[in-house]
């Protein structure tokens, strides 16, 4: 994929001055800048204009003014004829003035960058509302390098013609844009989402920074919010990874504009988990921007284009100071004077069916339309016209539809701009037309123009951001103690349990402790929901016969519930998750065209649940059927009690990320944050194959899962000489949450080690690799055995086959729904196969034992060594930057763990791929003493 620009969220504007481009400043090329823009304006306006019109960069190098003064004149000229037949001006009988006031604001307004800087309406409030400096981000205005805008090293290119035809066309107007009025591009930030966050909440915005490439948001000045994990960049809008979330960028000025159309106070009064989920919806795959109107800009392509006559949408749409003094200046006074003539069309109307409405309910109408809807109402009828004339009604327009965005309106009204006398109609519709988003658009106004364009797209958004925040209003407790409880609850995980998860996502929580005293003076009962594809929808509590406190929803079938004696509570939560399905030969695969088109063939979720109390008793509440299934366990940690459910909720209803609300038991030495989460080992962070369920203790003689055995240590490779990463870290082709990790373990005890003769890679052939005119094969690491020197190979982690990609015809294969069913049942392959496996046979009756694992940093290869000097090697060879792991001294390596994945094997013929492969590998070891 090539190179490609992002942009903000809520104004579609670039992401940084750098890439806004100035075209030249001398008379010939403003010339043609202007008259481009004018014949723009014409075809806009739908006006008829001659071919010839055209601008030809040959003829009007020819046919250009040279003359200073006569550019000015001609480019206003020219401008108040364009502007006065492409503006549609609201009704009012001052529709010729309107047109020439702004006229005479667009283009006599336009001087040159020192007049404009200068000009009291471009006075800019450095600090949009003085919020977004707590980070230490330096203003700008006080050492700003390109700040200069007639340097001579400037004016010298500009004569030199160093912008060639195409640069100054995709130029701004120099004499309408200052690079003053730029700056507040620099100013960015990305919203975005942390599961690993450790609070209840789970989003953030960053620190300031710039769009940098390709997708990415690079922070210059990290930010402070809890969730934020300051990283250098950010992905925005399209992930390309599978663990990586999308974020959202914006600049801070914007933030203000959607904070105030919110109605709210504070930057902080925005609740970022709502808005992530608003932005996510309205994201679309390989977008660069929303899906939101933006207004009618041409900026926004594959790269930022600087077209002339949309600088208002690059310039800053923050307070101004002393916008009155430019509104005196820009009204003509006799615009509104008093309009005392009557129209005297009553003996024309034959029938008005909207005369019998009073005023107050035409006035309350009003309140609910948007202005163009108000404009044809009030057309609509004489009664709503002549009853809309009065000054009261226009005055409460503009509180309507003008001062929530205009918000320089009350030093306005303290200075008298808008006096008594003025006719309120006139008023209304002149600032309507006057701050209305439209190409060409120029003059003092331009910031405010780009204002009211943004707050258009807020005003989308908005009723999105309010429908989504009852539910979070709802949930918040009313009660002191439930209150404090909340406060100090903490989701320390909160994990993916669905794939693949939609856009239309909601972040959920519920609250089912709201009193210390709620377990201990009566029983309560779990439910769960089901819907109607058997994923996990809703877990209730109904603690002493109380209402039911609901995570998710009710609507599905109720699974068996789970009674909780009086002093008991849940200590830990076993979800149950399906395999993410990539090879059915159920898929309509006739659209895919590659291996990047594949998709899972429906949702893998939770299927049942498992409930362990305090006691130690457990209780699974929805029965599995079907193939074992992969299990998170969700583990109450010590110190802490459950106290409620936090996660996401898909388009069907089913939970797709769940983690577990905790918060200190009182009376108990206090469990802070950091404590918490250095308890949870790798192994409860992870999803686990069902072969981890029951896993053997030596010692007790008992059976154990992977997270509670109390001799299995679970260690990570790592570079050498570095620390490891963890095994989180690595990712696939489906989301590291989604994906399995296998425990294989070839002894559990020193007789067990010394029957060991065998360990082997189930390595078959998944494609070739060329260099040049070398062209080699490429083994997929698939499963991995263990046995005796001879006979049949236990399995230990992976699979052993037979794979797709062993059969002959897998390339050619059409329709893999018959043809493949037919291969498997017919192949005498068996798991295994000679051909497609590499073995390692080790002396473990005469004492030889495993000290080391290697592996490729791309899990490509696989390295065993042992106490006597040998080696084997597994994969794709000459691998790179290995992993390593040796046992330390009085341990002893007893097995792996490992994930598969990514997906390897694809074929042209049948559209999918034929099997996982590695994509992850860790060390199991135990104490020496323990054997």
């Amino acid at each position: 994929m090539g190179s490609f620009d992002c942009f903000c969220a809520l104004c579609s504007g670039p992401l940084g001055k750098g890439w806004v481009k100035f075209g030249r400043k001398n008379e010939k090329a403003l010339a043609k800048r202007r008259r481009r823009v004018g014949l723009k304006k014409k075809r806009l306006a739908g006006e008829d204009f001659n071919e010839s019109d055209r601008d030809e960069d040959d003829e009007m190098e020819d046919d250009a003014p040279h003359d200073e003064n006569e550019i000015q004149l001609q480019g206003s000229a020219t401008g108040a004829a364009n502007s006065a037949g492409q503006e549609s001006v609201p009704d009012t009988r001052h529709d010729h003035d309107v047109a020439l006031s702004l006229d005479v604001m667009e283009e006599g307004g336009d001087a040159n960058d020192e007049t404009r800087s200068h000009d009291a309406g471009d006075r800019l409030g450095e600090n949009h509302d003085a919020e977004g400096n707590e980070d230490g981000w330096q203003d700008e205005s006080e050492n700003n390098n390109d700040s200069d805008d007639n340097n001579d090293s400037e004016e010298n290119a500009d004569e030199a013609g160093s912008l060639d035809s195409y640069e100054e066309k995709c130029s701004y107007d120099p004499t309408k844009l200052s690079r003053k009025d730029v700056r507040w591009l620099d100013r960015g930030r990305t919203l975005g989402f942390n599961p690993e966050a450790p609070g209840v909440t789970k989003c953030f915005i960053s620190g300031l920074g710039q769009y940098d490439d390709y997708g990415s948001f690079r922070i210059e000045i990290p930010g402070n919010e809890p969730n934020d994990p300051n990283e250098d960049e950010y992905t925005c809008y399209t992930t390309f990874q599978s663990d990586e979330h999308p974020t959202y960028p914006f600049h801070e000025a914007c933030l203000q504009v959607l904070k105030k159309c919110l109605g709210l106070r504070e930057e902080d009064d925005i609740d970022r988990d709502v808005l992530y989920e608003v932005f996510a919806q309205n994201s679309q795959d390989y977008a660069s921007a929303l899906s939101f109107d933006y207004g009618h800009i041409e900026g926004p392509e594959q790269f930022w284009s600087s077209f002339p006559g949309e600088e208002y949408v690059a310039c800053d749409p923050g307070y101004r100071e002393g916008l009155g003094e430019v509104f005196q200046s820009l009204i003509p006074s006799k615009l509104f004077k008093k309009n005392v003539e009557s129209l005297e069309l009553e003996r024309k109307v034959q029938d008005d069916p909207l005369g019998m409405l009073p005023y107050d309910v035409l006035y309350e109408i009003c309140t609910y339309l948007s202005f163009t809807d108000e404009k044809s109402f009030t057309q609509s009828s004489l009664h709503v016209y002549t009853s809309t004339q009065n000054g009261a009604f226009w005055k409460h327009m503009m509180r309507l539809h003008i001062y929530p965005w205009l918000w320089e309106a009350c030093d306005i009204m303290k200075e008298g701009v808008f006096s008594e006398d003025l006719d309120d109609k006139s008023l209304f519709l002149w600032l309507e037309a006057a701050t209305r988003p439209r190409f060409g658009a120029g003059g003092p106004l331009m910031g405010i123009i780009n204002r009211r364009r943004i707050w258009n797209t807020c005003q989308q958004l908005a009723p999105q951001y309010a429908e989504k925040m009852l539910p979070v209003q709802r949930a918040e407790p009313d009660e002191a103690e439930a209150r404090d409880i909340l406060d100090r609850a903490t989701c320390l995980h909160m994990p993916a349990v669905a794939y693949p998860i939609g856009k239309q996502i909601r972040t959920v929580s519920v609250q089912f402790i709201r009193s210390w005293e709620e377990t201990s003076c009566g029983s309560s009962v779990l439910d769960t929901y089901w819907g109607q594809n058997g994923a996990l929808v809703g877990i209730s509590i109904t603690l002493n016969g109380d209402n039911p406190r609901v995570f998710g929803s009710t609507q599905g079938d109720r699974g068996n519930p789970l009674h909780i004696p009086r002093g008991e509570w849940i200590r830990e939560i076993v979800a149950s998750i399906d395999d993410v399905n990539m090879f059915s030969r159920k898929q309509d695969r006739s659209q895919f065209q590659t291996a990047l088109d594949n998709v899972p063939y429906g949702t893998a979720c939770i299927r049942t649940l498992t409930v362990k109390l305090t006691n130690n008793t457990s209780k699974t509440v929805r029965q599995p059927t079907g193939l074992p299934l992969n299990n998170r366990t969700f583990i109450v940690l010590p110190g802490l009690q459950l106290i409620g459910l936090t996660g996401q909720v898909g388009e069907s209803g089913e939970i797709c990320r769940l983690g577990l609300l905790q918060a200190p038991i009182p009376g108990l030495p206090a469990c802070g944050t950091s404590f918490a989460i250095s308890s949870y080992t790798e192994a409860q962070q992870l999803l686990w194959n069902h072969s981890a369920r029951t896993l053997y203790c030596h010692r007790e003689g008992t059976y154990s899962d992977i997270t509670a055995h109390p001799s299995l240590k679970i260690r990570a490779l790592s570079p050498q000489g570095s620390a490891a990463d963890p095994l989180r870290s690595f990712t696939g082709d489906i989301p590291n949450d989604m994906t399995p990790w296998h425990v294989g373990i070839w002894a559990t005890n020193g007789a067990q080690y010394k029957s060991l003769e065998r360990i082997s890679c189930f390595q078959p052939i998944g494609g070739t690799a060329s260099s040049g005119n070398e062209t080699w094969s490429i083994p997929d690491i698939v499963g991995f055995g263990w046995g005796r020197a001879s006979g049949d190979l236990c399995l230990l982690a992976g699979a052993g086959g037979p794979v797709p990609v062993q059969s002959p015809d897998w390339q050619e294969m059409k329709n893999p729904r018959t043809e493949l069913v037919s291969w498997i049942q017919e192949t005498p392959l068996r798991a295994f196969d000679e051909e497609s496996t590499e073995h390692f046979l080790i002396d473990g009756p005469g004492g030889e034992i495993v000290t080391a694992v290697h592996a490729s940093s791309d899990m490509k290869a696989v390295r065993l060594f042992t106490n006597r000097d040998r080696s084997c090697y597994f994969g794709e060879q000459n691998r790179g930057q290995w992993l390593e792991f040796r046992a330390e001294s009085g341990h002893m390596i007893v097995g792996i763990v490992c994930a598969f994945g990514r997906l390897g094997g694809w074929s042209w013929g049948a559209k999918m791929q034929s099997h996982w492969m590695l994509s992850g590998l860790g060390v199991l070891t135990v104490a020496e003493d323990y054997f």
